[in-house]
């Protein structure tokens, strides 16, 4: 049967009028909940409101009318005329008033947020500004930072069937005050035994393996005659005559890369940071280029700049690093960017005391710093004995408890943007993250992308650098503090070195074998493991240890796979150049190293 559609219509009419007389009546009925919530006293006025509101006409014609007279009567019946307080009025008042707190609270966040959000804009304008302090492109000057660019492939020339030798500490300073053999050395000179160097560097050059120079750090004595932040002209001036004071050496070392096809690596360290600078850098190559006598762009080829580390072998079994970054007086924030955020170099505790004391006491002294165990005994006895070298330590002492400059968090967060960015640079140039996700037997196999993190973790690991523990402007303060800390950063120091091992052989994938100098002490430290024969060599010193010059030289080997396999420490002959293997080494330098088998 059809359905005529004006019964439709009147159908959906009352549908409609019923469900808004079911939604009207609720607040009612609610209403009426809340009236007999209420006291004795006012009961009989709510219950004759609410049979008012029961009772009231529903008219469906008019349903804003209906809804404006039900809140009416409402709001009668809830706010009647009484003399005493009811439990529903501490009910409203409390929701009142909880209401009204919520306003502001809610005002309050988002205060608090936009406060957090300006924050953050100017954290981040900070940060910006903080970065425009580059002479030059940012990224371009921390990746040059980090190494040269052709590093990589000047090291895959001993990957395969190779021979690598490393030295450090050679110290160069201002060498002879004139030309040829027989010309006086500078009396603060602590490297005086170039002919031995030169027939050394001939011994190795005429091996028929692709041999490899590793100078593990503090090849230029520039500490000593400029200061840390000294403008980058004096110190190519400097870097000028080290070179020719030193141009027997020199000649000798030039020849060998550019006719024996001898390959030259080196890394910066405490004494000689400034080498960071790849303008520095280039400065030297193109010096001893001229002093040498042969031409530029070959020698360039073959020298490269290997930041704060060398990776030796196919693999990356070996790790080259001098060795400061364990030492709280000679280490800073980043083993490769010195520099704080406003580009600057700071000097470190060592510096200073090098700057302050040790310019002054060698000229009058030049043996002081060569004698080893008893070069602190000396030194203090210097000191005491003049009043000159008194003011003079404790100048040193006041500008060590003065507050390291810093720019707050703007600053501290630029810095580690920079640090970040070096490291991963160097693990680009050089690989290392390459051969590391290509394990030796034993190793274990690494997920790990990138190893920079990582690298970073490690060094953080060891000593805070003295000179950045100074956080407040009071130097008593800064006393005290350092006072009640000595203990504990003592104990620290004295585990660094094992600590540091452990950790490089046990979190870098393939690494077995660290080399390391710094402070001029040979030793060998030897274990085992799942990946095989671990171990660590310190390479030692060329200048003079205790009336002895030890000429020392750490070698090892690569076969036709590209495994590596280190000889150990050796001592140079001062007639032939020729490394010899030492009898006996210092017992009491080897500490157990945490994770090693004794072999």
């Amino acid at each position: 049967m059809k359905v005529p559609s004006k019964q439709i219509a009147s159908l959906l009419r009352c549908f409609l009028i019923a469900c808004f007389v079911g939604l009207s009546a609720g607040p009612a009925l609610a209403g009426k909940r809340i009236v007999k919530k209420s006291a004795t006293s006012s009961q009989s006025y709510k219950a004759k409101a609410a049979k008012k509101v029961r009772a009231a006409p529903v008219r469906a014609t008019s349903r804003l009318r209906q809804g404006r007279s039900l809140r009416a009567v409402q709001s009668k019946a809830r706010t009647p005329k009484r003399t005493t307080a009811t439990k529903s009025d501490g009910v409203v008042k409390k929701r009142r008033e909880i209401a009204t707190a919520a306003k502001p609270a809610r005002t309050r966040g988002a205060k608090a947020r936009t406060s957090k959000q300006s924050k953050g804009r100017s954290l981040r304008d900070g940060v910006r500004e903080f970065q425009q302090e580059f002479d030059g492109d940012r990224n371009e000057v921390l990746a040059s930072q980090a190494a040269d660019k052709h590093i990589s492939k000047v090291m895959r020339h001993s990957e395969r069937n190779g021979q690598y030798h490393i030295v450090s500490d050679l110290h160069w300073g201002k060498g002879r005050l004139g030309k040829g053999k027989g010309a006086k050395w500078d009396p603060q000179e602590d490297f005086r035994k170039s002919e031995s160097f030169s027939k050394f560097v001939g011994q190795i050059a005429k091996s028929k393996k692709n041999v490899s120079l590793v100078i593990g750090g503090d090849w230029l004595e520039l500490m000593e005659h400029v200061d840390a932040n000294a403008p980058i002209g004096d110190v190519k001036d400097r870097i000028t005559k080290i070179i020719e004071g030193h141009s027997i050496e020199t000649k000798a070392l030039a020849s060998a890369v550019t006719n024996h096809g001898l390959r030259l690596v080196y890394l910066a360290g405490n004494h000689d940071v400034h080498l960071v600078d790849a303008r520095v850098r280039d400065h030297l190559v193109s010096e001893m280029a001229r002093v040498g006598g042969v031409p530029a762009n070959k020698l360039a080829e073959r020298v490269a700049y290997s930041g704060h580390g060398a990776v030796l072998g196919r693999f990356g079994e070996g790790m080259v690093v001098h060795g400061h970054a364990q030492d709280a007086s000679n280490n800073w924030r980043s083993v490769l960017n010195p520099y704080n955020a406003k580009r600057e170099l700071q000097s470190n505790l060592g510096w200073n005391i090098v700057a302050r004391l040790y310019r002054s006491i060698e000229k009058r002294s030049p043996e002081i710093d060569n004698i080893g165990k008893s070069s602190t005994k000396s030194v203090a006895k210097k000191i005491f004995t003049s009043p000159r070298h008194i003011a003079s330590a404790l100048g040193v002492v006041w500008s060590l408890l003065g507050q390291t400059r810093h720019f707050g968090r703007a600053g501290k967060l630029s810095e580690k943007l920079d640090d970040r960015r070096t490291m991963r640079a160097w693990e680009a140039r050089t690989g290392f993250a390459e051969k590391m996700r290509n394990p030796i037997p034993g190793a274990k196999r690494s997920k790990q992308v990138t190893f920079a993190r990582t690298i970073e973790s490690i060094y953080q690991g060891a000593p805070s650098p003295l000179h950045e523990t100074m956080k407040t402007p009071s130097r008593i303060v800064n006393f005290l503090v350092t006072l009640f800390s000595a203990r504990r950063s003592m104990q620290k120091v004295k585990n660094s070195e094992p600590t540091l091992l452990s950790r490089m052989t046990g979190e870098l994938t393939n690494v077995r074998y660290v080399v390391w100098g710094h402070n001029h002490k040979e030793a060998v430290v030897t274990g085992t493991s799942a990946k095989g024969e671990l171990g660590h060599y310190n390479t030692g010193t060329w200048t003079k240890v205790e009336s002895e010059w030890r000429l020392n030289v750490v070698s090892g080997r690569t076969n036709s796979d590209g495994r590596l396999k280190m000889d150990g420490v050796f001592r140079t002959e001062l007639a032939t150049g020729k490394p010899t293997l030492p009898n006996t080494y210092d017992k009491s330098l080897a500490r157990p190293v945490p994770g090693w088998q004794q072999p």
